[in-house]
């Protein structure tokens, strides 16, 4: 046997499984499991016509996606409530953990780079986003549910839309060269928003200041959610929203964006992180931020396991531990709790 896709419900004892062995029934990839971890049985199984490609789960609702269909379930009852027929291959695929703004969130146009915001408890489409002119790579969604983060297959420009309606509220600049993005993660009271990528770099940006102003409409994008503004061919470009970038900052910021905004409406160009360490770690990892004590916890794909101390004030990051996922030393730490941030 062997399983593909394991999610789990919040830091419950409720696992979502799908395997990987097609010659095997119960190891299929085109059978949902819900597995009870306290007493190690199946609650329900689920199986389907095709292969299974995302599952994802909150407190209401549980989606599974197929590669050109999504079927959103009850989670009380497992009821299937709705599918959805996407039309073409689903690409990324995020569902909020929020049970008041219970939004999906999928790309399903492979040449450009289009999101669509579904409710998930209300059944019905709320908007289309023009995110990215390449496709879409990456989609993370905060705990609340009311912003989603964006990377491209280029990796060069991060951006952030308010749901439902899709407006750009932030664009940030990961880097003059295209990476893979690995991880992009909302701490849990939308401050930072965290990244990792192909070129080993642990980014962090300082959302706080630009939460804290969402309502100065001078600083938003004059643009909807449809709004397109052409960027070259083979380059991404910064646009849209209010950005902060510093401490002590702040008046010198507002003052360029407006001088910007006055000739080139919507488009406020930020350059770098808050925060960046440049690591070693190039293989797949995911990350979190744990905002009380300002720990960044790293999982790579090969094993190890790493904590670095984040400090906004001096816009630093240290690297604290390294060991493996095998060491002693992790039987020491909540792997529950460590996950639960990741997760969201």
């Amino acid at each position: 046997g062997g399983v593909s896709i394991v999610e789990m419900l919040y830091t419950t004892n409720l696992l979502s499984l799908v395997g990987s062995n097609e010659q095997q029934s119960s190891f299929s990839p085109r059978r949902l499991t819900i597995w009870n971890t306290n007493n190690s049985t199946a609650l329900c199984e689920i199986s389907f016509l095709s292969q299974i490609v995302y599952v994802r789960m909150n407190k209401q609702r549980l989606v599974v996606s197929l590669k050109d269909k999504v079927h959103i379930y009850d989670i009380s009852n497992m009821k299937l409530l709705h599918s959805l027929e996407v039309g073409h291959s689903v690409g990324r695929f995020v569902l909020s953990p929020s049970i008041d703004n219970c939004y999906l969130v999928y790309s399903n146009d492979i040449q450009e780079g289009f999101i669509s915001v579904y409710d998930a408890y209300a059944l019905c489409a709320k908007a289309k986003i023009r995110a990215h002119e390449s496709p879409i790579f990456k989609l993370s969604i905060n705990f609340k549910g009311n912003m989603v983060a964006t990377a491209s297959c280029k990796g060069t420009v991060i951006r952030i839309f308010r749901l439902p309606k899709g407006e750009r509220l932030f664009s940030f600049k990961r880097g003059m060269h295209s990476a893979t993005v690995y991880t992009l993660n909302f701490n849990m009271n939308d401050t930072m928003l965290a990244m990792t990528s192909s070129q080993g770099t642990i980014h962090v940006f300082k959302l706080f200041d630009a939460v804290e102003q969402k309502n100065d409409d001078s600083m938003l994008s004059n643009q909807g959610p449809m709004g397109s503004n052409e960027e070259k061919p083979g380059e991404e470009k910064i646009e849209g929203g209010f950005l902060c970038c510093g401490f002590g900052m702040k008046k010198m910021v507002r003052a360029a964006a407006s001088k910007i905004l006055k000739s080139d409406p919507g488009e406020v160009i930020m350059d770098k992180s808050t925060c960046s360490l440049k690591t070693s770690i190039r293989n797949e990892n995911i990350l979190g931020i744990d905002h009380t004590d300002g720990v960044i916890y790293l999982f790579s794909g090969s094993g190890d396991y790493y904590t670095f101390e984040l400090s906004i004030k001096d816009q630093k990051i240290v690297q604290k531990e390294h060991f493996s996922m095998f060491d002693q030393r992790l039987a020491d730490y909540q792997l529950n709790y460590l996950l639960f941030i990741i997760q969201t």
